[in-house]
């Protein structure tokens, strides 16, 4: 006499990877890529950044 397995109706989609999840599996963690981005960001900017007038930073904080 043949067995049945029984499995349950979400092990199936527990067991099958998603697209999604595949494609994130091939990324860097979060964590280097923010460092990447903070990276550029502080190279774009040049040593001690650069100065902002009072009117950009009105600005900047609404108060325009």
């Amino acid at each position: 006499m043949k067995e049945k397995f029984r499995t349950s109706q979400t092990e199936p989609a527990i067991a099958t990877p998603t697209p999604e999840i595949e494609c994130e599996n091939g990324r860097l963690p979060l964590a280097e890529r923010l460092a990447t981005i903070a990276g550029n960001l502080k190279a774009g900017s040049g040593e001690g950044g650069r100065q902002m007038s009072k009117d950009e930073i009105d600005q900047m904080w609404g108060h325009t």
